[in-house]
């Protein structure tokens, strides 16, 4: 009985925490901050450990990325294998160039690389919803296209 009883309380806490998590993340997303200029954010953080009694302290610290700027010639092979894969005319530039890029600067710091995006929407089958939204699920149907496009500059980095 007393093993229930825990479960059962358990479960009511985890469904206490989801519910001020999902608070907090829409929170965080309805006042966005600035990289450096992140007081809510902070004071959040603080609030939710003094409240749980967890004490002590905590270091927020950002990390200063760099930009991603493709190195010309792995562009080029890229939109080749891309343009060889799926054809010419479903190959397109970012007019105007995004400022995405997660990590993928720091690999380019040491070796040189291109950072290209696979469309993965799909408006006929409702999917239409951009990355980072509560709503996205991505077609993965088009997973094997970006395979496809690895493999084949895999395969001509080796015989070609």
């Amino acid at each position: 009985m007393k093993a229930a009883v825990e479960h059962e309380e358990m479960m009511v806490f985890a469904g206490e925490l989801r519910e001020e998590l999902s608070r907090i993340r829409r929170d965080l997303h309805q006042y966005p901050e600035l990289v450096y200029d992140v007081f809510r954010t902070s004071k959040l953080v603080a609030d939710l450990l003094e409240c749980g009694g967890a004490g002590g302290s905590y270091k927020l610290e950002l990390r200063e990325g760099m930009a991603v700027l493709n190195d010309g010639a792995a562009l080029r092979r890229m939109t080749q294998a891309a343009g060889k894969v799926l054809g010419e005319e479903q190959v397109q530039g970012l007019h105007p160039p995004s400022s995405a890029g997660e990590d993928f600067d720091w690999y380019q710091d040491q070796v040189p690389g291109a950072f290209g995006f696979i469309g993965c929407g799909n408006p006929d089958r409702g999917i239409v919803h951009a990355i980072h939204q509560p709503r996205f699920d991505p077609d993965e149907d088009v997973l094997v296209h970006g395979t496809r496009i690895w493999v084949r500059l895999a395969v001509h980095d080796v015989y070609e």
